[in-house]
């Protein structure tokens, strides 16, 4: 089976939440290997991301102004 060159992981829970999604991140970067993993997570959460090595690439998105349009 043919892997995605790309992957977009979405993940606007607490950070609680991400700590806890860690291990499936893992999962998700030993299964795709060689594809370019990209996390998009709130603000409070993008350092704990960066520092787990586990995306090629982390987007931080301010959720009150996804909320408030």
């Amino acid at each position: 089976m043919d892997h995605p060159q790309k992957l977009l992981v979405i993940h606007f829970g607490q950070l609680g939440d991400v700590v806890l999604s860690l291990p499936a991140l893992r999962a998700i970067r030993e299964h795709f290997g060689a594809t370019k993993i990209t996390v998009a997570v709130g603000k409070s959460s993008g350092e704990l991301v960066n520092l787990s090595g586990l995306a090629d690439e982390m987007l931080t998105v301010d959720r009150v102004g996804l909320r408030d349009g």
